[in-house]
């Protein structure tokens, strides 16, 4: 078993660290458990409408990323006060459920009322402080999660928004993010810190796989110069990546002419304009300009960021 810490706080660069554990030949009869956190930033599933899970132009304003994982699951909110768990393992007998367990267990452990949830979240009195993914290569298994200790909660609403994937102004394919009420595990002891939960997670996670972790730190010049990683990370902040992953989606929505804004019906495939249909009681000259700053193969994000 071995247990990686990363030293980095770049979103793309530690999902980039933890497919290439994922992927590598050489660990892969290995258990391996990641921690890291990231700085602010907001984290998309894999097969999600960003325009529908999230404000774009406050994340805009306030430099906030927008990340895209590959794997499946809702959209979340990471800052340093948030810890994510990643456990890699051979895909034969990889049990999401019994993985998460270890986490609750290890919560429990620390005093702190931790509860499992049908789908792998985890709750304390009824308010979700964990919600997990994973994803599959040909022989192993990834389950990743995250655990909030002292996030910014205020940032969290202010970031992630719930919309309809299915309404009068909208029908998009994808996987809507499911809401739910959200705490901290300070708010019932102060005292835990983020090394504190890593140590009680590798203490249950060593007794229920019977091995001793051999403990190892990525620091962030270490993986800069591993190219695997840096190719891992290039694709994955690419436009074509977060953006043009998007389903295929439709949406009405108020776009900026050259005097005032009208609505506009959009069908956007891999995140550009493929169709434009714009109201009836547009001005003329103001249609002519939205036909030409919204024509096809415009990426819709050029064109619409503000939360519908």
């Amino acid at each position: 078993m071995k247990v990686y810490y990363s030293g980095t706080d770049d979103p793309f660069l530690n999902l980039s660290i933890e497919k290439w554990l994922l992927k590598r030949e050489d660990l892969k009869e290995t258990e391996i458990l990641l921690f890291y956190r990231n700085r602010p930033s907001v984290i998309l599933g894999r097969f999600q409408n960003p325009w529908l899970e999230c404000d774009l132009e406050k994340m805009a304003a306030e430099a906030v990323p927008l990340v895209r994982r590959e794997s499946g699951g809702g959209t979340v909110y990471h800052d340093m006060g948030n810890m994510n768990f990643s456990f890699i393992g051979p895909k034969e007998n990889f049990a999401k459920r019994e993985r998460t367990a270890l986490i609750v267990q290890a919560l429990r452990s620390l005093r702190i009322p931790a509860e499992q949830g049908e789908r792998n979240d985890i709750y304390i009195a009824g308010r979700k402080i964990s919600g997990s993914a994973g994803r599959y290569t040909s022989s192993r298994a990834l389950l990743h999660g995250t655990l909030l200790i002292s996030a910014d909660l205020s940032a969290l609403g202010r970031y992630l928004i719930s919309k309809d994937y299915h309404s009068t102004d909208v029908s998009s394919q994808g996987i809507a993010s499911i809401r739910a009420d959200v705490t901290n595990i300070c708010d019932y002891n102060a005292e835990l810190d983020y090394e504190t939960i890593c140590e009680a997670i590798v203490r249950e996670t060593s007794h229920y796989l019977q091995s001793n972790p051999e403990v190892l730190s990525l620091n962030e010049s270490e993986t800069e110069e591993i190219q695997e990683i840096e190719n891992y990370r290039s694709a994955m902040t690419s436009w074509d990546w977060i953006y043009g992953k998007t389903p295929s989606f439709t949406m009405v929505c108020p776009v900026q002419a050259s005097r005032d804004s009208y609505l506009c019906r959009f069908t956007v495939k891999k995140g550009l304009i493929e169709e434009i249909s714009i109201a009836e009681n547009t001005p003329d000259e103001e249609r002519e300009a939205l036909a030409a700053s919204c024509s096809p193969g415009t990426r819709f994000s050029a064109v619409y960021s503000a939360p519908v």
